[in-house]
């Protein structure tokens, strides 16, 4: 048998969810425009509740050169088994995580082997799973939901071909997060302001090196 202090921390007792999805989706050009429409439906009988996830977007092509686009999308995230139901942290009373995000985007190519974009975002968040200290331990930490909070940033990227089969992707992403003092800065944790990455890819017949 198990201490009783593991039992404390551990709840082992037996844990099934059954969550059903259903997708719709469609997407319509008419001449420069291209319009996408689509809604996520979610049940689980953790919350016994449907949740309704809409999702829109617009393209339009300026030019052969240049297009902007705009997004509007609902999405969740259920808390994970063990962020429920594993660890010292666990807390089974875990909302969903929430967000509605925001975004806007333009894309031009200066030339053939040379093109660059710009997507500034705005996202309004709830319910983030954070590991905060337990006010009243044990355990010292505690698996809660943060109140609601909002992230914006923009988002760059350069795309080069100086070759036939050679691409040069490279991308550049600010993002500011509202941290009010005295959080112990848990919004931003897991979210750096400055990100940089770079992809090159090379193709030679059927293969492909990245």
């Amino acid at each position: 048998t198990s201490p009783a202090w593991l039992y404390a921390l551990y709840d082992f007792g037996p844990y099934s969810t059954n969550s059903n999805d259903v997708f719709v989706h469609n997407e319509l050009t008419l001449g420069p425009w291209v319009n996408t429409l689509g809604l996520r439906a979610h049940y689980d009988d953790h919350r016994q509740e449907w949740e309704y996830l809409p999702h829109i977007g617009l393209l339009y092509h300026v030019s052969e050169k240049t297009s902007v686009r705009a997004k509007v999308a609902q999405a969740f995230r259920l808390a994970t088994y063990s962020e429920l139901h594993l660890f010292p942290a666990h807390n089974g009373e875990l909302d969903p995580e929430e967000v509605w995000s925001y975004e806007l985007g333009l894309t031009h190519a200066f030339a053939p082997w040379l093109s660059m974009s710009v997507n500034p975002f705005y996202m309004d968040v709830e319910n983030v799973v954070q590991t905060l200290p337990n006010p009243t331990p044990p355990p010292g930490v505690l698996n809660v939901n943060s109140g609601e909070f909002t992230i914006r940033g923009v988002e760059t990227g350069v795309d080069i071909r100086p070759a036939k089969g050679v691409n040069i992707a490279l991308y550049y992403t600010f993002t500011d997060i509202e941290d009010p003092a005295g959080s112990g800065h848990a919004n931003r944790e897991e979210k750096p302001e400055h990100v940089f990455n770079g992809i090159v890819t090379l193709e030679q017949g059927k293969f492909r090196v990245s």
